[in-house]
């Protein structure tokens, strides 16, 4: 059974467990044996591994001419008991504003179809009130248009250019640019707005502490 991206914000309280966000900061030593059930050198292992994803994404950017954005924050999206992806938030200096160029990186854990990818962002764009159908229409094609099939390794890089420009890359490789101003910022606000249906993946990103 493959699962959908779409379904992420329909996860059931009983998983609620599983769709818990996880980076390098966010589990001490002393949590690691009972944090979601892993088991501790489980919980040691992910957290190389998302440090790693890191040191990835930072070269990835730097490729594409950003060496000064640095990470934010990360989290990793779960649906029921899939991994989908990890993402993370760079920015200059490493301190977030929207009014500058930022950039979300995400790395697939998963095969995601370019319309699963198109339908699960539309779907959240309007459940933070985007509800014009033209405006929703002419997205969809948008989003069609940049985003394809991705495969498990993937990268996918968006960079914003303070909501005027959007850039994409897949893999390194430039799949397309948003000019719709509108769109870019529904667009990011998906995961970087106060009104996400993910707040938890939104604190991580920030590098939000609510203990």
């Amino acid at each position: 059974m493959r699962p959908s991206l779409f379904l992420s914000a329909k996860t059931s309280d009983k998983h609620k467990a599983q769709d818990q966000t996880i980076t390098p900061g966010s589990i001490r030593p002393q949590q690691l044996h009972h944090h979601w059930g892993f088991p501790l050198l489980q919980g040691i292992l992910l957290i190389a591994l998302m440090t790693a994803s890191e040191t990835v994404h930072a070269k990835s950017l730097a490729k594409l001419g950003y060496p000064d954005l640095m990470l934010v924050g990360q989290s990793r999206l779960s649906v029921l008991f899939w991994d989908i992806y990890d993402i993370g938030l760079y920015a200059p200096g490493g301190i977030y504003e929207s009014v500058k160029p930022f950039a979300l990186s995400l790395s697939y854990l998963r095969d995601v179809s370019g319309p699963d990818i198109t339908k699960w962002s539309l779907e959240e764009m309007q459940k933070q009130g985007a509800d014009n159908e033209s405006n929703l229409a002419a997205w969809k094609t948008e989003l069609n248009r940049i985003f394809r099939d991705v495969v498990k390794g993937d990268e996918l890089i968006g960079i914003s250019h303070s909501y005027d420009e959007a850039q994409f890359f897949l893999n390194g490789v430039s799949i397309g640019t948003m000019t719709d101003q509108v769109l870019i910022r529904r667009f990011f606000e998906i995961w970087l707005s106060e009104k996400t249906s993910r707040p938890e993946i939104r604190e991580s990103l920030m590098g939000i502490d609510r203990q």
